[in-house]
């Protein structure tokens, strides 16, 4: 299996892991869940990491365009639709929800997607996943060596809730890709406040998504998340914390499941 497939289906399995916690929590009365990884997560940026463990808990805390259900099927979770498509199937008009929130209580607009993408395409920010970007969308090959300014990007808010995006050539499993964290929104306004220090700390980062961080520091072996109260979305749960403990040893792993009932 693609290496991108890999991390794209297990940040999939978190969303339906909280949606199963849900309601899992409510016949059993508990309000935390604990979930294991084997290593540190290494960035909580959706444009600077690399790593399943840091996809899969930016995937409980952000939101992007769309996400994948139950059946592996593509469906709309900030898009208020499926995008329209021209033709030729290289430009995608997709509108977004009116109603969703970060937590610092700003929209979600179109423009957060256009400067989140501009962002990753720039050479000069380092992501990882840039490919996914530059590769796909209108300029993406000169913007990544240099002979384009990211700005030329094919991508633009047409309006507060509408964005338009152009493809280098038809890319069929292109939806597939805006599930995938690289694509996923954030809002220029703090990013540009933050700086170096954004997605570093609890207070350097803003959620769109069903939880929010509590406790997190790079390296640490454990991440604290609480419930988003500002979260407006399909993914239902009824926990209040979602923890996530790194344990690299197999058999320590084996000790902490048979000592918890988690589920």
């Amino acid at each position: 299996m693609h290496k991108r497939t890999k991390v794209m289906l297990g940040a999939a399995m978190v969303s339906l892991f909280l949606v199963a916690c849900g309601n899992s929590a409510e016949s059993n009365n508990k309000s935390s869940v604990t979930l294991g990884l084997n290593t540190e997560v290494a960035s909580l940026d959706s444009l600077k990491a690399q790593d399943p463990n840091s996809f899969d808990v930016q995937a409980t805390m952000i939101s992007g365009l769309y996400k994948m259900n139950a059946k592996d099927e593509v469906v709309p979770d900030v898009a208020k639709g499926m995008p329209k498509k021209s033709k030729n199937n290289t430009v995608y008009t997709i509108n977004l929800r009116h109603n969703a929130k970060w937590s610092n209580g700003a929209s979600v607009t179109a423009d957060d997607f256009v400067y989140a993408w501009k962002r990753g395409a720039e050479p000069a920010t380092k992501s990882n996943y840039a490919y996914i970007l530059q590769t796909v969308l209108k300029n993406g090959e000169k913007i990544a060596t240099g002979k384009m300014d990211a700005d030329k990007l094919g991508v633009k808010a047409t309006s507060k809730y509408q964005l338009q995006v152009t493809l280098e050539k038809p890319t069929p499993y292109f939806t597939s890709l805006l599930t995938f964290n690289p694509y996923f929104p954030q809002n220029r306004k703090f990013v540009t406040k933050q700086g170096k220090k954004y997605a570093t700390s609890p207070s350097t980062m803003i959620y769109n998504g069903p939880f929010k961080l509590k406790t997190y520091s790079q390296g640490a072996t454990s991440v604290t998340l609480t419930k988003n109260k500002k979260y407006v979305g399909s993914t239902k749960t009824k926990l209040k914390t979602l923890n996530f403990k790194v344990i690299k040893s197999t058999s320590t792993g084996l000790n902490e499941f048979t000592a918890r009932s988690w589920i």
